[in-house]
């Protein structure tokens, strides 16, 4: 993806979700689309690397 070319891209969420989205954003002090794109980014990550994604499993059940 070209880091320097942004796009608008409409999403429907629950409005629940998008109210947690905003809370835990807020929490962080960054933005819905930052954390929005931040959250994108590790999903797909973890789809890309199972091996990656059991070790993150793992450690949530641990904590």
């Amino acid at each position: 993806m070209d880091s320097l070319r942004h796009e608008n891209i409409p999403v429907r969420i629950a409005l629940s979700l998008r109210q947690q989205a905003e809370e835990l954003a807020r929490q962080q002090g960054i933005s819905l689309n930052h954390f929005v794109t931040q959250a994108l980014e590790e999903k797909m990550c973890r789809m890309q690397s199972p091996a990656l994604a059991t070790l993150i499993n793992r450690l949530r059940s641990a904590g």
